[in-house]
């Protein structure tokens, strides 16, 4: 028995400290990501939103001015 008892702390091993750091590393990773991708994701919607209010009125006045042509 004395001969197995040497290969009793494999059974349930704890993961080292350094997984368990690098777990969290890579959880905290995907969090920045998601919010980076969020907030890009907010403002490009702004963006296109301010875009679109501002081509309207010029395209209206461009269609004004080919019609005046015809």
């Amino acid at each position: 028995m004395k001969g197995k008892e040497g290969f009793s702390k494999f059974i349930n091993a704890k993961p080292s400290n350094a997984s368990v750091k690098e777990k969290l590393r890579q959880e905290k990773k995907a969090i920045v990501k998601a919010k980076r991708e969020a907030i890009e994701k907010h403002f490009e919607e702004k963006r296109l939103a301010k875009n679109t209010t501002l081509n309207h009125p010029a395209d209206s006045d461009a269609s004004k001015n080919t019609k005046a042509k015809k």
